[in-house]
């Protein structure tokens, strides 16, 4: 036994003890949240329903399906969520008197399934990705730099996703 193992390449060993968290992921549900630190400053542009049609666009790009709470609530699978989250403040300059000059923002992006804990059988959230970013953006350009900042967290989303789901050949 101990020398099929050594004949194995190491890529095989490593494929059997750590699979990939996004395989047979084919469905999830989206859920996008938009914390600013003073609201009536809130960059024109930038809504929760934009960002989330945004994030559902790429998905269903990637072949993924998205599903609404009432379809997931429907499905008899546990279903992941990918969970955008935009956190921003607003970049003051000005000694006497301030003035605000831009962001500062980050963007979290998060899939996360439901699960039973091995040890007590609670249910507990599993994370399976995630990635983040931080960035400093002018008042202009605040819009597009936090629709870029999603789609470059999108963009390595799917490059995980791809390879432990490849497209099935005929």
């Amino acid at each position: 036994m101990l020398l099929a193992l050594l004949a194995l390449p190491l890529t095989a060993l490593v494929a059997q003890t750590n699979p990939r968290p996004l395989t047979g992921v084919t469905k999830l549900t989206v859920s996008v949240s938009l914390d600013v630190d003073d609201k009536s400053r809130l960059p024109s542009g930038i809504t929760q329903d934009r960002l989330r049609t945004i994030v559902e666009l790429r998905l269903r790009t990637a072949a993924l399906r998205v599903l609404s709470a009432v379809e997931a609530a429907a499905d008899p699978q546990d279903i992941p969520d990918l969970e955008v989250r935009i956190h921003m403040l607003g970049a003051w300059a000005g000694q006497a008197v301030e003035r605000q000059t831009g962001y500062a923002f980050s963007v979290e992006s998060v899939v996360l399934m439901a699960g039973r804990l091995p040890s007590t059988g609670a249910m507990a959230p599993h994370l399976l990705w995630s990635d983040t970013n931080l960035n400093i953006s002018s008042i202009p350009d605040a819009s597009a730099a936090v629709e870029g900042s999603v789609n470059s967290l999108l963009d390595n989303f799917a490059n995980e996703w791809l390879p432990a789901n490849p497209p099935k050949r005929p």
